[in-house]
């Protein structure tokens, strides 16, 4: 491949805003813990299709070649388990590994 093929051809940028509510306010004891949890989880998960969606639409729409994100995985086992502990924490107990 030449130099000029492997040029940045285009970017594509978005942002995305997700409203949740709960009955548990933010200065609550423990929800700082719970809410780790769900943003280092939960918010990924729930926010990759619409990123997906967007790039591989935005591209048709462009008349660029097809690109589709890949689907989102799990995080890996031993991510799982430090994830685990700080839930486990955030309720006040304590998890063996």
């Amino acid at each position: 491949m030449n130099q000029e093929s492997l040029a940045e051809q285009g970017s594509i940028e978005v942002s995305f805003g997700f409203w949740y509510l709960s009955k548990l306010q933010p200065e609550a004891e423990g929800f700082a813990g719970y809410f780790e949890v769900f943003k280092e989880i939960n918010l990924p998960i729930n926010m990759w299709p619409f990123a997906r969606e967007f790039i591989h639409n935005t591209m048709a729409r462009m008349d660029w070649p097809p690109f589709t994100l890949p689907l989102r995985k799990l995080a890996p086992e031993g991510q799982r388990k430090t994830r685990s502990k700080t839930l486990s924490n955030a309720r006040g107990g304590s998890t063996s590994t």
